[in-house]
């Protein structure tokens, strides 16, 4: 009878893994969205209408993943005759644990809840009027570091999608028309490019024309297809190598969400090697790990990722605030610190940890481990 107060309570309240398989969710919720006996078992995008799943897996999962508390997110149930429940969702992920406990309150009356946007939008108005008044707008000076990552982000790929054309006209120029050369510049920069139309589609997900999905992700694939990348924006002073397991296990991902994984993870390592003032080495390898101890304390087999460079390497205190976000070492207009944090949202996100070992003048040792595909 320990669950009673569970079952009856007014808001519906519902448990999940990680990986979003429902755990347990009392007669409330059940009730809303119509099913005969229990939710036990199904998997959260049942639960979800497709923008609000895209919603809790880009913008809710990460937060929680870091242990941010989720308050009143407004998002849509999916009633099995078809019709749509708008909910308020709060939602926590204790701190090591590998599930999500969510509470959801029904939006009962669209006007009342228009009106309260309303007033929360004027609230908000009148709060940036103080913000603006006071020297102590750091709320402010986040916001815009954030989007100044976003703009960097793009600077990024499009530096590199800029200097492969240059290269390509140079050679036209000069009539050193060797067809392969060319093709790969020309490659270089349309892969480029794909991952500026990436960003945008991203934001295109939220009108429902396309749904994040999980599927089998061999990490192999995703370094391969960036290496190429990679080595054009390296330049001189960066070499590129890499020590893939040609065995290695799956993992259950998205890809596009472990390009990102990986292509920050490289480029901090080459800003690194830069930072030293030498010519220095990226190293990128896989590997097969078995009875690996998960964040949750149990043990499963596990896929690792190592990124490795011969840089500048971080003292104890610097590599405490590594994942920590807008901690960056590399000066105005250089970094924002988002990279690591983003990167360590997703990982956690899927169930899987990440260890910096680093020393000054001895480099960095980046380390992501993730769970086995089951």
């Amino acid at each position: 009878m320990t669950l009673a107060p569970y079952d009856d309570a007014a808001a519906g309240l519902l448990s999940c893994t990680i990986a979003g398989r429902i755990i347990r969710a009392n007669r409330m919720l059940v009730r809303w969205v119509q099913h005969d006996t229990s939710l036990t078992g199904a998997a959260l995008h049942d639960l979800l209408t497709p923008a609000s799943l895209l919603f809790f897996e880009i913008q809710l999962r990460p937060l929680l993943a870091l242990g941010r508390t989720v308050d009143g997110a407004f998002v849509t149930l999916q009633c099995r005759d078809g019709q749509q429940l708008p909910v308020l969702l709060n939602a926590v992920q204790p701190a090591g644990g590998d599930e999500v406990h969510m509470a959801m309150l029904l939006v009962r009356e669209r006007e009342e809840y228009e009106a309260s946007l309303r007033q929360a939008q004027h609230a908000a108005e009148q709060a940036l009027v103080i913000m603006a008044a006071s020297a102590r707008a750091q709320k402010m000076q986040a916001v815009g570091q954030m989007a100044a990552g976003i703009a960097h982000e793009f600077n990024n790929l499009l530096t590199v999608v800029r200097g492969n054309i240059d290269f390509a006209q140079q050679e036209v120029r000069s009539a050193m028309l060797e067809a392969t050369s060319i093709g790969d510049d020309l490659d270089a920069a349309l892969l480029a490019t794909d991952k500026a139309t990436d960003i945008v589609q991203h934001l295109l997900a939220f009108t429902g024309r396309q749904v994040v999905t999980r599927a089998n992700v061999f990490l192999n694939d995703v370094v391969t297809s960036a290496s190429h990348l990679f080595v054009h924006a390296f330049g001189r002073d960066v070499s590129w190598q890499t020590r893939l397991e040609p065995e290695l296990w799956p993992i259950t991902a998205s890809a596009d969400q472990m390009q990102h994984v990986v292509t920050n993870l490289v480029l901090n390592a080459s800003d690194a090697v830069r930072q030293s003032g030498r010519a220095g080495i990226v190293m990128v390898s896989t590997e097969n790990v078995g009875d690996w101890m998960m964040p949750s304390g149990r043990t499963a087999d596990g896929v690792r990722l190592v990124v490795t460079d011969d840089g500048t390497g971080m003292t104890p205190d610097v590599s405490a605030q590594a994942i920590d976000p807008f901690f960056s070492t590399k000066g105005i207009g250089n970094g924002t610190g988002l990279g690591l944090s983003m990167v360590y949202g997703a990982v956690s996100a899927l169930g899987g940890s990440l260890v910096i070992d680093s020393a000054p003048g001895a480099g960095t040792r980046v380390m992501v481990t993730l769970p086995r595909a089951g």
